[in-house]
């Protein structure tokens, strides 16, 4: 072959089928080639999977979506529902649910290109909005002992979601009680990221819920800011979040945080027509530590010892369910290994052997404040100090655990609650009068060595 011959083109020929030539089959197969490609583009979708789209958006957002039963995702979002009748939920915890029967239709051309789109708007009331908050307010407590979160570890803002879907434009009373909530969940506020949710959930309330409006946020800072006047340790805590920050104003002399001043008050219970100043029960010392004119951690008595374990041992084997791990100690030496239920339902237990001139009063754990009352801090204590050092056990107390002592509503405290509860202690190396008593906390199932309780005998309140 030439060297002109082999650098010349090469031509293919197609033969002709069934005597047709070519360019015709050829134009045949192009045009079902495109006929298929639009057929299965813009047709086969609407015929095989019949449908439309739920654009699902409810009030406040975030709210479930489930389609005959099944979760489909968080409002706002958009759902593919196939052709047909179904039912249709929109939930939140603590609302009342949105539930309705809808017909979807189905469009066969272009579905998948342009769906045909199906509207559902959910607008959710809830009973008892407050309460609402309040389970917010709680997983933010819960939230807490996870330390302060990184880069790669983040926690929800459950405090201002909260805040959002609860508050209510106009309603005063609701904010005020959204307002304690939010005093007493600031306890828990011991992260830069935990402040900045409890900021953002108060300006949240304080604009029923909507976006903070210059009055709004200037209502917030004005109430924040004298809250923080009034209370130094609260300046001390913002302080320590915001080392930046330089405290303003002189301290002024805080009585919030300080233990109650208890005095000598006689006729607190009166046993056989004598004021009682100290009794025994099943063995047990009890000291008076306060009465009724004191306020609410008036009229209790503290007792002197830790509940000695061959007292616990009497109270397991007529509530055997009761029983935990055995840490070998003498009848005499305190119960060990308790958890708080435990001490809780042990004090349900000594009640019920009280004498019948004290059907008034019941025995329960102490609070954080009794114990402060009876130990007297950096003073002199009402129960003898001896009497209060027991070997450098932990007690528990009747409080959920903060990590922060501020101020708030007694009702606001317990709606938030805490995952763990208060423990009590003094150094065992805690010497003279001058007493300076340690706290710390654990879930209340649990328990350890070193854990033991002692009960206060206070008064039954009122529905008791």
């Amino acid at each position: 072959m030439s060297e002109k011959e082999s650098a010349g083109e090469d031509r293919v020929r197609l033969p002709a089928i069934l005597g047709i030539r070519p360019g015709a089959y050829l134009a045949v197969l192009y045009a079902l080639v495109i006929l298929g490609v639009v057929f299965f583009t813009l047709f086969f979708p609407g015929l095989s999977r019949p449908g439309s789209v739920a654009a699902v958006s409810s009030e406040p957002e975030g709210a479930a979506f489930y389609v005959d039963g099944i979760y489909m995702g968080a409002a706002p979002c958009r759902v593919f529902v196939p052709k047909g009748r179904h039912t249709l939920t929109v939930s939140l915890p603590g609302f009342t649910p949105f539930a309705a029967e809808e017909e979807f239709r189905g469009r066969l051309f272009a579905s998948s290109v342009f769906p045909l789109v199906h509207p559902v708007r959910a607008v959710l009331e809830a009973p008892a909005p407050a309460a609402v908050f309040a389970s917010h307010a709680a997983d933010f407590a819960a939230w807490t002992f996870a330390g302060e979160p990184t880069a790669a570890y983040q926690i929800p803002m459950s405090l201002s979601e909260g805040a959002y879907r609860a508050a209510r434009p106009g309603a005063a009373e609701l904010r005020e009680e959204m307002n304690g909530i939010i005093e007493a969940s600031a306890r828990f506020a011991v992260t830069r990221a935990s402040l900045r949710d409890l900021a953002r959930a108060k300006a949240l309330s304080d604009n029923g819920g909507l976006a903070p409006s210059p009055v709004s946020l200037l209502r917030s800072a004005e109430e924040s800011l004298a809250w923080l006047a009034k209370y130094p340790q609260g300046r001390e805590w913002l302080g320590q979040l915001l080392p930046g920050l330089t405290p303003w104003g002189e301290d002024a002399e805080n009585t919030a945080f300080a233990p109650p001043v208890l005095t000598e008050a006689a006729g607190a219970v009166s046993l056989n027509g004598q004021g009682a100043a100290r009794i025994s029960i099943e063995d047990l010392p009890f000291i008076r530590a306060g009465d009724a004119s004191e306020g609410p951690s008036g009229d209790f008595w503290f007792c002197g010892t830790p509940v000695p374990q061959g007292l616990f041992t009497r109270f397991l084997a007529e509530n055997p369910q009761w029983i935990g791990p055995s840490y070998g100690a003498g009848e005499d030496a305190p119960a060990a290994g308790v958890s708080w239920y435990a001490a809780e339902a042990f004090c349900l237990w000594f009640s019920a052997r009280f004498p019948a001139a004290m059907a008034g009063y019941e025995a329960r754990l102490p609070a954080e404040a009794e114990w402060e009352a009876a130990a007297g801090p950096g003073g002199s204590p009402r129960v003898p100090a001896e009497l209060l050092r027991n070997g450098g056990f932990w007690e528990w107390c009747a409080d959920p655990f903060a990590p922060l002592l501020l101020p708030a509503d007694p009702r606001a405290i317990e709606a938030v609650g805490s995952p763990e509860r208060s423990l009590r202690r003094i150094p065992a190396d805690s010497q003279g009068q001058t007493i300076q008593m340690e706290r710390a906390s654990l879930p209340p199932d649990l328990s350890s060595p070193i854990i033991s309780f002692r009960p206060a005998i206070v008064r039954k309140t009122a529905g008791d």
